[in-house]
């Protein structure tokens, strides 16, 4: 209710001359309800507040508030004039709840019962008057879904629903004096899930009876007008629809229904599918199936499958082969086929259980060979049936070139083997070998076996040279030497691992065939000058292996790093007395899986000692030093005091180190020392 009012005057104006009797206060056209009570307080100069009379205004109607200016002064003297009033209107009461609600769409059976399949929907509806607002609220998510647009006493209000489900919407209507109506409520539920439904399983199936009915279950209620036998086809063997007149559609409970009357359509011997197309069932909210769904079944025996013919192969050793079998099965619904090998197909070759794609890599140990080779596929049917196909695979003639390895030093001769494994006589060959000419040069051949009769190596152009056999007159076949290549290893040059591949091979076999399935093993020199070299070798079970090349009678230190990030990451490991061109370290793994190694050669100045006590207890000691120089090997037990070395040996290496062995180790503690006079 109004507390207050205040009045403005034109001028200041003399305070004495304002009091409530200028003042008058109707309701609804009645008598002044201003008294004594009511309080007129100077603000400013011209603005003045009545207050106090709002104990009169607290019924409804209108009201007319209006201060007379004729008895008031201004501070001359001067009389006013006129009049000024305020008019207004009290509310108690509280406006009727909206009525006459209606959603839109409304798309359930019913036009009126709030189901949707939509999450936007629009609410009209109307009030008892005008001038006052709706508000809507959705009491199940606690979401005020704002207010509605109202023309006269007609409203509406889109609102979007933020999630699908039931909603309770309370509607109130609001006066200008914001007095709330009571409740109207709306039960709103939102389906946005298409339905969904199942064929039941016919069984058993196969099977020797007609079906008289197939039950289909829907995911949710749906719209019973929306669902006829016209939703379903019911073919056998791929033909046309047998669904007619005397096929019928009941309700069972819950969400089943019966389509019934089939017996008459499905006793012939055939293949049977029935579908139901969902597209044109709806849900009570509305929402369109999607799709289809089928169930399919037997009448009668079952029928094997049949493998298309497989032709015959012809493949090289190592060659894989891939072969789709092809098979065709007239039972419908479509049965799971197997697939499998039968007992005498060769080893390593397989079939897919699935799929039936045969796979097969012939060995060298196959080849030459023919294999006839039988596929199986099996239906799942009742009782399972199954079909064989044979074929011949061939595995051709090949030959296996092989170039042996050789260590040399530089400035030295040497020579690496020739071989040939032929399964079938060969009459000639010839290939290209490329090699580093810059580290090996003069080629010959010598030692050529008994069945060359001819025997040639030349040159022909950097890094390349040309080496041809051809037979006597009998052919080269089974494993044989052809001959040894020789060579000299330049001077001057640094130790390297040259490689020697055989390419451009030409093969003939006996009749002038040309044969393409050649294998070759190329070889290698191991070249060895003032620098170590080293080789590092896996086993088939893991361990790692290094072979160091190098210098007979030369020292060597092994250093490994797990980091080559940094310059100074390398380790010491061992050293090494080289008395061959080689020396096989084994079962290496200092400390982790991850180890780069390098090799230097050093002279011990001073003499170094290696200690050996093998689990035989006989030691051993290397003595590291210099080529020609005398040394003294002296020995004690006690370090403690004066010290007394006694003499064990006296030597002069003729390389870098020195053995000693057949070392008993009677007393436990022993110390050595070498003593250069």
């Amino acid at each position: 209710m109004v507390q207050s009012l205040d009045v403005t005057f034109t001028e200041p104006i003399d305070p004495a001359t304002f009091d409530y009797h200028d003042v008058t206060l109707t309701r609804d056209g009645g008598p002044d309800l201003i008294t004594g009570d009511v309080k007129v307080n100077r603000v400013s100069d011209t603005v003045y507040r009545i207050s106090n009379f709002n104990w009169v205004v607290g019924n409804q109607g209108t009201y007319t508030f209006t201060v007379s200016a004729v008895g008031i002064l201004d501070a001359a003297g001067n009389t006013g004039s006129g009049s000024v009033a305020e008019t207004w209107v009290m509310e108690t009461g509280k406006p009727a709840a909206p009525a006459n609600v209606v959603m839109s769409p409304d798309l359930g059976v019913s036009p009126t019962d709030g189901r949707t399949s939509v999450p936007t929907v629009t609410f009209t509806g109307t009030v008892g008057e005008t001038n006052l607002s709706v508000r809507l609220f959705d009491e199940t998510t606690l979401t005020d879904l704002g207010t509605a647009t109202i023309t006269g006493t007609n409203f509406g209000k889109t609102v979007t629903f933020a999630a699908g489900g039931a909603h309770h919407v309370r509607f109130n209507a609001v006066d200008a004096a914001a007095n709330v109506s009571p409740d109207k409520f709306f039960d709103v539920f939102v389906d946005l899930t298409a339905p969904t439904a199942t064929l039941a399983a016919v069984t058993p199936d196969p099977r020797a009876t007609p079906v008289s009915s197939v039950d289909v279950i829907f995911s949710e209620p749906i719209n019973e007008t929306t669902l006829d036998r016209a939703d379903f086809s019911l073919t056998r063997d791929n033909g046309a629809n047998l669904i007619n007149a005397g096929v019928n559609l009941l309700y069972v409970s819950g969400n089943t229904y019966r389509l019934g009357g089939l017996a008459g359509l499905t006793d012939a011997t055939g293949a049977y599918q029935l579908t139901l197309n969902l597209v044109g069932i709806q849900d009570t909210a509305g929402n369109a199936g999607i799709g289809s769904v089928t169930e399919s079944w037997r009448v009668g025996s079952n029928t094997p499958p049949v493998i298309a013919p497989i032709p015959n192969k012809t493949i090289a050793p190592e060659q894989l082969l891939s072969v789709i079998i092809s098979v065709t099965d007239t039972d419908v619904p479509p049965q799971t086929l197997s697939f499998n090998l039968d007992p005498g197909a060769p080893a390593g070759s397989s079939i897919d259980p699935t799929n039936g794609l045969f796979t097969w890599k012939p060995t060298r140990a196959q080849a030459p060979g023919t294999n006839l080779i039988t596929v199986r596929v099996t239906d799942d049917g009742t009782p399972p049936l199954s079909a064989t196909q044979s074929f011949t695979v061939i595995v051709s003639d090949y030959s296996v070139l092989t170039v042996g390895t050789n260590l040399v030093r530089t400035g030295q001769s040497g020579s690496v083997p020739i071989t040939v494994f032929a399964s079938a006589g060969l009459t000639n060959l010839a290939f290209a070998l490329d090699v580093d000419t810059n580290r090996l040069s003069a080629f010959t051949l010598s030692g050529a076996g008994p069945q060359v009769g001819l025997a040639s190596v030349q040159a022909v152009s950097s890094n390349r040279i040309q080496i041809a056999f051809g037979s006597t007159t009998a052919a080269f076949q089974g494993q044989m030497k052809l001959a040894d290549l020789n060579f000299i290893a330049l001077s001057n040059q640094t130790s390297a691992f040259v490689f020697l591949q055989p390419t451009n091979i030409q093969a003939t076999e006996a009749g002038a065939a040309a044969l393409t399935n050649v294998f070759v093993n190329g070889g290698r020199v191991v070249v060895i000058g003032n620098e170590p070299l080293l080789e590092a070798q896996l086993t088939a079970d893991g361990t790692r292996n290094l072979v160091l090349y190098g210098k007979p009678g030369s020292s060597y230190q092994l250093e490994y790093s797990g980091d080559l990030s940094g310059t100074n990451n390398w380790n010491n490991w061992i050293r090494v007395p080289l008395t061959n061109l080689f020396q096989l370290i084994e079962n290496v793994d200092p400390n982790g899986p991850d180890i780069f190694f390098r090799a230097y050669e050093f002279i011990a100045n001073p003499p170094l000692i290696d200690a050996h006590a093998p689990t035989n207890q006989i030691g051993s000691l290397t003595l590291f030093g210099q080529a020609g120089v005398g040394y003294r090997l002296q020995y004690t037990t006690n370090l403690a005091g004066v010290i007394s070395w006694s003499p064990l040996l006296s030597y002069t290496p003729t390389g870098s180190f020195y053995f000693v062995g057949g070392l008993s180790l009677s007393n436990p503690i022993i110390f050595y020392r070498i003593e250069k006079p």
